[in-house]
């Protein structure tokens, strides 16, 4: 039977958006229970306690039949701390993702640095040889053009990894290529 006005208010008043005209729904047990099966969907309620603080609540709801009469009983359970500790633990992980992700890039950066330095150190060296030999007199500057190219294609070697770098860090939604059926089973 549905609650009678004052009752009716009370919980209206005590748990944030509860309908109170939804009461006289058929439906209405069925549909307050799925909504703490239903994933898209928050399963809590805000409330307010007797002491006034606001609070996290689940409520569910059962018919029942006595003296000739229907009526509607509300489980509710205050799951305050349930939601802290959730909150508490959500914060931990993001801490921990955040961590990882600082020592990854710790990690990358100093792979980075040594892939590229190698091209580098040899494309100084190039030019150096180069250099020394375009200073001196005589026939040595023969060489330099070859010298220089070398030095040209370890700055390339240098670009190709960062570029490499930049491919792999970039995130494709999806990958399609045609592949023959057969070759692939």
């Amino acid at each position: 039977r549905p609650l009678s006005p004052p009752n009716a208010a009370a919980i209206s008043d005590l748990i944030e958006g509860f309908d109170r005209a939804a009461l006289q729904s058929p439906t209405w047990v069925e549909d307050l229970n799925a909504r703490a099966r239903n994933a898209g969907e928050d399963p809590l309620w805000r409330a307010r306690r007797h002491d006034g603080v606001h609070a996290f609540v689940d409520v569910q709801a059962a018919r029942f039949s006595a003296r000739n009469g229907k009526f509607v009983t509300l489980f509710i359970q205050d799951m305050t701390t349930a939601v802290t500790a959730e909150t508490a633990l959500l914060e931990v992980r993001l801490q921990i993702i955040h961590n990882w992700r600082l020592s990854s890039l710790g990690e990358m950066a100093s792979m980075v640095a040594h892939e590229v330095n190698q091209p580098l150190s040899a494309a100084i060296n190039y030019l150096a040889a180069a250099e020394t030999a375009v200073k001196k007199p005589g026939p040595n500057t023969a060489n330099a053009p070859e010298l220089m190219a070398a030095a040209r294609a370890q700055v390339k070697r240098a670009a190709d990894i960062i570029l490499r770098l930049r491919a792999l860090m970039i995130h494709e939604k999806r990958y399609q290529a045609r592949e023959r059926v057969a070759e692939v089973i």
